[in-house]
Order: structure tokens, then C-alpha cells, then sequence
């Protein structure tokens, strides 16, 4: 009998004596197996299993297979063709235990079966801090993957971000370099660093048809003032396109560049799909960095875009123009959620300036309020972590939205709820009675009588006096709320709930 092979035999069918014999009589004939007398095949099988576990499912929307309705939101596991599946986003890819490091260093057998196959190989995650990846296990690992769609992550690890990195462009040069060959057949690719001049350029690293290409995520902590352009161009050929680019997520000095320099930039962003666009840490202004890129290119550039689902500035100020040397009636720029943080009024004004439609979604984190335009008009608003000095009751008494989500600002105050009680005269439509959710946390300076002053006033707006259907959410840092009060609020409201500390 061999060490691996398996006795089956129906324990109930035995007696404990005859169970204790048939041990003493098979034992001549076995060993103590170890792993390592698994054949190939079954590890293989194993490691797949193991593989798998770090795979998420495709899902279908559109175009539906003939299996599924139109529109219907379900893996596509039909006959029509293979279940398609891709790595997992959400897994720690920091994690030294990742797929297939861990499993690749157990043994040399185990590290030469996982190299046969291809596809295990196709996540590469490469470090760039102070204890970078070695750059012979980068190619190894290119080579490794066979050719196949890649999924590129260029980072640090995570408590090394706070930290000045004077050699950090010259080791992510290197990398640049060797994986430049690579970037058209890459699935997605991301490079989380310090500085902007770590990054590669948009202009002068990309060329020719990534098909495959979903996400692009160049992001940075530090705009240090580098300019690609002066860059050498290293590259030859066909313009740099992503027909199936999902999510654009670029460091403001390249997008700038790419607006200036990249003669095919709005080509290449004018494709039929959605497409969700973060733009982040460029202020030439404060760096005392001219740069010909302003307001206008980028609302230009962004105008080509088929379907942009979502709009992010995260601590930006491009130069800004006068709108009316624009022909902005031409620009067919829309979204449907703009997304601000840490950006000043002056910037965000100009830009507005250039959106002709309403905005369905705006969320404001730690930036200026902005003044006018179409942000007056958007149905759903989030303000957080507003500074104080900003003139929060403004905005409100022009707004015309039906949700208000507010947390974390102490100018949000009971001025800021008398606003809300105002009914804007422009309109022909109650805006105050449309306004119908309110959720507040964390703002200490609402009082619970200057809400129920809102609530009458929305009775009063209310002609047919029916029971107003307002939802009304205080939590966090607000203030204590008498039983009086309470029930004075439940008997007034659709939804009410107050949770305080």
C-alpha cells in the first residue's frame, strides 16, 4: 500500500476491539505522509482553490446576455461563454500573505508548480518606499503572468505616507521603466505615492490601445511642483486610448498637462461609457508655478466625456478665466455628483460657470461654499467638516434641494435653519416643502427651537395642511432634547429620531 493511498472503511459497521485490530494489522504497511507526497496535479488543484478565494465575479448591466433581462444587475454565468472573474478590490494588498507570495515562498516545489500558471501572476504589487520591491522579482513576476491582463498597484506601505521622500521619483523611475511595455495590456493601474513627480506621465509614458483598461488611478499626497514636460518623450506611435476606462483617477498636474500637451486627450476621454473622474492636489498658485492649463481647459476636456457619472476636486485651483471669452453654451458639460474637498471658492465659482445643468448630487468636505451656479439646484447636498468662517446661511437661503445632510460644522447654526425656513421668492414651486430630509450630526450649535421654528414654517408653506412628510435625523454632538420637545416632534413629523451625546 502507498503512504497516500485511502482506507474507507463504515466505522459503525466495526466493533471498538475490531477497529483497534484492523489498526495494528495496517499499520506494517503505513507511514506518516507529509505533504510533500501530494502529487502535482492535486496541489495545483488546491492552489486554484486558494486562487479563487481572491476572485470576485464580473457582473453584467449592459448589453445583457440572452439568459438575462435588460438592465438586470447579476453575474453572468450563462453557457454563452466562461464565468468570468477578476482579483478582489477590497483585499489588503499591503498583506505579505497575499496570493501567490505566500504560497509561492513555502517551498521550491510549491514555488515551481505556482509558476506554471499564468493567471496567478497577473496582480503585481510593487512597493516604493524606503524598502522597495527588488526590481529582478518585478520582471520575474511580468514575465511570469504570460501576456495576460494585468492588474499594476505601485504604492507604499502605509505608515510610511507622512514621510518626505527626496529618493522616491528615482526608485518609481525605475519601476516606470520596466513596466512602461506593460501599461496596454494592463487591467488596471495604480500608483498611490508622495510626490507627483514619482508618477508617470500621461503625455509621455502611455501610448497605443488600452483595451483592457478599466481603472487609471495616478494619485499623489504632494503636487512638488514637477513638471513632465520636461521630461524626455520615450515613446513612438499611436495616442494613448482607453475605450473601457470606468474610473479616472489623476493627480491635477498630469490631467493639466494632458489637457495642454495631449492633442488626442478629449478624443480619448470621449468614448460611449460611464466614467467617474477624481482630479487631485494641483495649486500651482500656492507653488508659485505658472501653468497654461486654466478653468476653461478643464471644463473642455471634461465636456467630451459620453457620461460622467461623478465630478471630484480634492485640494485644486486651477488658474481661472473669464467665462464669457468662452463659448459655454457649447459645452455640453453634465454630471450627475460633484464631489468637493479642500476647495476655494474662487475656483470652484469660475468652474461652475461652466455647467449648464442641474447637479443631482453635491458633497462638500472641509471647502468653500460655493456662491452660485448650478450647485444652487442640486437635489441631494452633504456639507462636512465646513471651516467656520464660511457663510453656510447663504447658500441655504438660495438653495432648492430636497435632502440635507450636514456633520461635523459649527457654522451650520440656527441662522443656518432660520435660511432654510425662507422661501425663495424666484421660484413658482414651494421649495421649503419639498425640502424633506434633513439628517444633522454632530453640529453642537442647533438648537431643538430653532427646528421646530423650520418645521412651522413648513406647515405654513404647506397650503393643503396635510401631515408633513419630513424626515428630521439629529445625532452626535447636538444637545440634549427634553421629553417635551420629543413628543412635540414625533407628533409633527413623518420620521423623527434624536441620539445625542
Amino acid at each position: 500500500m502507498k503512504s497516500h493511498d485511502l482506507i474507507l472503511v463504515p466505522t459503525n459497521a466495526l466493533q471498538p476491539t475490531e477497529v483497534s485490530e484492523l489498526i495494528l494489522q495496517t499499520s506494517q504497511y503505513t507511514s506518516r505522509a507529509s505533504i510533500e507526497d501530494l502529487p502535482a496535479e492535486l496541489l495545483l488543484i488546491i492552489f486554484k482553490l486558494v486562487f479563487m478565494k481572491s476572485r470576485a465575479g464580473t457582473f453584467r448591466l449592459w448589453p445583457p446576455c440572452s439568459c438575462t433581462e435588460p438592465k438586470v444587475l447579476k453575474p453572468c454565468d450563462c453557457h454563452e461563454k466562461p464565468f468570468k472573474t477578476t482579483w478582489v478590490e477590497k483585499e489588503d494588498r499591503r498583506n505579505p500573505h497575499i496570493f501567490p507570495y505566500a504560497i509561492s515562498l513555502v517551498c521550491n516545489q510549491w514555488r515551481s508548480l505556482v509558476k506554471l500558471v499564468p493567471i496567478f501572476w497577473t496582480r503585481v504589487i510593487v512597493f516604493v518606499d524606503a524598502n522597495p520591491t527588488p526590481l529582478a522579482e518585478l520582471r520575474e513576476h511580468l514575465t511570469l503572468s504570460g501576456g495576460l491582463p494585468l492588474d499594476l498597484y505601485i504604492l507604499r506601505r502605509e505608515d510610511t505616507y507622512d514621510q518626505l521622500d527626496p529618493e522616491e521619483h528615482i526608485r518609481c523611475g525605475a519601476v516606470i521603466d520596466i513596466i512602461r511595455p506593460h501599461f496596454r495590456r494592463c487591467r488596471i493601474i495604480s500608483f498611490n505615492v508622495v510626490h507627483n513627480s514619482s508618477l508617470p506621465s500621461v503625455v509621455h509614458d502611455f501610448r497605443g490601445k488600452a483595451v483592457h483598461l478599466t481603472t487609471l488611478e495616478l494619485k499623489c499626497r504632494v503636487d512638488d511642483g514637477q513638471h513632465f514636460v520636461s521630461r524626455p518623450n520615450r515613446l513612438n506611435g499611436k495616442a494613448f486610448s482607453f475605450p473601457s476606462l470606468d474610473v479616472l483617477d489623476i493627480d491635477g498636474r498630469n490631467f493639466a498637462d494632458a489637457c495642454v500637451y495631449l492633442p488626442t486627450w478629449g478624443k480619448a476621454l470621449a468614448q460611449p461609457r460611464e466614467l467617474h473622474v477624481t482630479i487631485s492636489n494641483f495649486r500651482p498658485l500656492l507653488n508659485k508655478v505658472n501653468h497654461s492649463c486654466n478653468v476653461g481647459n478643464v471644463a473642455v476636456a471634461l465636456s467630451y466625456i459620453y457620461e460622467l457619472r461623478c465630478l471630484s476636486f480634492i485640494n485644486v485651483e486651477f488658474p481661472i478665466v473669464n467665462a464669457d471669452d468662452w463659448d459655454v453654451g457649447e459645452l455640453d458639460l453634465e454630471m450627475t455628483a460633484l464631489n468637493l474637498t479642500d476647495v476655494p471658492q474662487i475656483f470652484l465659482d469660475n468652474f461652475l460657470e461652466f455647467i449648464q445643468s442641474e447637479i443631482q448630487y453635491l458633497n462638500i468636505i472641509h471647502s468653500s461654499m460655493p456662491s452660485r451656479g448650478m450647485a444652487l439646484h442640486a437635489a441631494e447636498v452633504s456639507l462636512q467638516d465646513i471651516p467656520s468662517q464660511e457663510d453656510i446661511p447663504a447658500f441655504l437661503k438660495r438653495w432648492r434641494g430636497v435632502v440635507l445632510d450636514v456633520s461635523d460644522c459649527e457654522g451650520f447654526d440656527d441662522r443656518a435653519l432660520e435660511a432654510l425656513g425662507v422661501n425663495h421668492p424666484a421660484s413658482t414651486a414651494n421649495i421649503l416643502y419639498e425640502r424633506r430630509e434633513f439628517i444633522i450630526s454632530d453640529c453642537p450649535n442647533v438648537s431643538p427651537n430653532a427646528l421646530k421654528d423650520l418645521i412651522n414654517a413648513r406647515h405654513k408653506a404647506n397650503a393643503e395642511g396635510q401631515h408633513d412628510q419630513c424626515t428630521l435625523v439629529v445625532t452626535g454632538k447636538c444637545g440634549l432634547l427634553s421629553a417635551a420637545d420629543r413628543a412635540w416632534f414625533e407628533e409633527n413629523l413623518k420620521f423623527f429620531r434624536w441620539k445625542t451625546k
